[in-house]
């Protein structure tokens, strides 16, 4: 790390990591023992007027637990994450608020996605004419077809991707001698995992919604996607489609995308970080058979949180279907 370096110094306020430059570099006296030379390192901190740090590192070392080096701005909007020539925390943190700021919420790390809630509606994200983007890109690229390139991160990218993988699976396996057990065997074997996690309040029951959205709309029996989107309101309405008789599999979809609203009811609840905040796990099971339609979902919860029935903290709420019985009972009901 030489003089001139752009450097990361984490900082002990609000600020986290501050950015910083190496304006001095000193050999240390007698520090030439089994580490080998070892060297001061003075920092300005740039937006601290008068800021300085020093850090003291061996020769060859491009960083310490404390400092880190900084990635040139032209690389800072990069859509993955790997693709950054310094990878660690300030890095990704920096990286994450650039295209914040620039109205892109969705990251790539690898084959993992991150996402940072914007905390309001944006407006030309989730549209028919996106998720259709998302899903023709992955048709092409799946028949080995050239694309015009890469799409931004998003999160139908990622649903794409597992419908890809586990059709790709269903078609390497054997021919069955049945319907019965084609499917079975589809089920079995074709199987993938999305898993979305993060803090309370970072997006993970929106994210949820989108990747049912995407599925059940690519994986209905209609003569395309768009017929599904635009019979389905969306994905989500009541409309008929080809294939497995006009409102079958409209149906599945409608209900595993409408059985969401239900277990929010009885599951959600307003916390002093998030008006719908969910105290409990989901696991959602998709079930598609050989040619990739929809046949069905279950859906099981697990780590309620009991303990919010009889106590809530101060500003928060109970579970948002006592509000909800209350709002529609008559004065006569409450009364009881």
């Amino acid at each position: 790390m030489e003089v001139g370096a752009s450097v990361w110094v984490a900082d002990a306020g609000p600020e986290t990591w501050l950015e910083g430059t190496v304006v001095a570099k000193r050999p240390v006296d007698g520090g030439g023992g089994k580490g080998g030379q070892q060297y001061d390192l003075e920092i300005e901190l740039l937006g601290r007027e008068g800021g300085r740090a020093t850090f003291r590192i061996a020769a060859g070392e491009t960083e310490a637990p404390d400092l880190k080096l900084r990635n040139g701005e032209d690389v800072s909007l990069v859509q993955d994450l790997i693709t950054l020539p310094h990878l660690h925390e300030p890095a990704i943190l920096h990286s994450l608020q650039e295209r914040f700021e620039e109205g892109a919420i969705y990251t790539f790390t690898g084959p993992i996605l991150l996402a940072v809630n914007p905390f309001k509606r944006l407006q030309g994200v989730y549209t028919e004419d996106v998720l259709l983007t998302y899903y023709e890109q992955g048709l092409l690229t799946a028949q080995g077809l050239k694309t015009a390139g890469p799409l931004p991160p998003h999160v139908y990218s990622i649903a794409d991707a597992a419908y890809r993988a586990m059709m790709e699976a269903i078609r390497a396996l054997p021919s069955a001698t049945s319907t019965r057990s084609s499917s079975s065997s589809s089920a079995s074997s074709g199987c993938q995992s999305i898993l979305i996690s993060g803090e309370s309040g970072a997006g993970k029951t929106e994210s949820t919604k989108h990747v049912l959205t995407f599925l059940t709309t690519v994986s209905a029996p209609s003569t395309s996607p768009r017929d599904t989107w635009e019979e389905g309101g969306g994905g989500g309405g009541e409309g008929g489609g080809g294939g497995g008789g006009k409102g079958a599999s409209e149906t599945v979809m409608n209900k595993v995308l409408q059985s969401n609203p239900i277990l929010e009811a009885f599951g959600n609840a307003r916390t002093i970080r998030n008006d719908n905040s969910s105290r409990f796990g989901k696991y959602i099971e998709m079930h598609f058979d050989k040619r990739g339609r929809l046949l069905g979902a279950s859906i099981e919860t697990y780590l309620l949180e009991k303990v919010r029935l009889p106590h809530q903290a101060v500003n928060e709420r109970n579970f948002h279907i006592f509000y909800q019985l209350l709002a529609g009972a008559s004065a006569e009901e409450r009364q009881r």
